[in-house]
C-alpha cells in the first residue's frame, strides 16, 4: 500500500472515534446539504433576485459549475480512486455507512468540498463577514464526508484546493463580462 493511502486511512480511522448520536445526525444533515449544494444555490438565487447583487450570485454559480466540471467531470475519471468503504483496509464497509453510498464510485476529489469551498470563497470575495460564516458551513460539509467514511481526507483537501481557485476564476470571468457589457454600451 502506498504511503499516502496509509496516512489517509490512519486519519480517516482516527476520525471514527468521534462518533456519537448527536454528531452522527449533524454530519448526516451537513452531508445532505452538500449533496444538493442547498445553502449555496439558495444564496446564489437570492443574490440573483437582488438587483445590486446579481453579479455575486453569478460568481457563486459559475464557481460551482467550474468546480463540478473539473472535479466530477474530469479528475474523478482520471484518478479513479475507490471510496474508503470499498478499500480493503477500511474500518467500514458499505453496510456500515450511516448514509446511502454515493452514486459515483470514485472519491477523488470530494465534490461536496469542492463546490462548498468554491461557493464560500465566492461569498468571501464580496463580503468577508458572510464569507466567514460560509467557510464554517463549507468546512462542516467537507468534514462530514470524512466522518461518514465516504471520502479520504486527501479527497476533501483536494476539493478545497480546487474549489478556492475556481471562485477566483469565476470572479475574473464575471468581471470581464461585466466590463465588456459596460464598454459595449458606451
Amino acid at each position: 500500500m502506498n504511503y499516502l493511502t496509509q496516512i489517509d486511512l490512519n486519519i480517516l480511522n482516527a476520525v471514527q472515534s468521534l462518533h456519537g448520536s448527536f454528531l452522527d445526525r449533524l454530519m448526516i444533515i451537513m452531508s445532505r446539504l452538500g449533496s444538493w449544494a442547498v445553502p449555496w444555490i439558495i444564496t446564489a438565487a437570492v443574490l440573483l433576485l437582488w438587483r445590486g447583487r446579481r453579479k455575486h450570485g453569478a460568481v457563486i454559480l459559475l464557481a460551482m459549475a467550474l468546480g463540478l466540471l473539473l472535479g466530477s467531470g474530469i479528475l474523478k475519471h482520471i484518478v479513479m480512486r475507490e471510496r474508503p468503504f470499498a478499500h480493503e483496509l477500511g474500518l467500514f464497509t458499505l453496510s456500515d455507512l450511516l448514509i446511502p453510498a454515493p452514486a459515483d464510485r470514485y472519491s477523488f476529489p470530494s465534490g461536496h468540498a469542492l463546490t462548498s469551498f468554491a461557493a464560500a470563497t465566492s461569498i468571501f470575495l464580496w463580503n468577508k463577514r458572510c464569507g466567514a460564516v460560509a467557510f464554517i458551513v463549507a468546512a462542516a460539509i467537507a468534514f462530514s464526508r470524512v466522518y461518514l467514511y465516504v471520502h479520504f481526507p486527501i479527497d476533501v483537501l483536494a476539493g478545497v484546493l480546487i474549489g478556492i481557485p475556481c471562485a477566483f476564476i469565476a470572479r475574473w470571468i464575471v468581471d470581464k463580462i461585466e466590463h465588456r457589457m459596460k464598454t459595449d454600451k458606451l
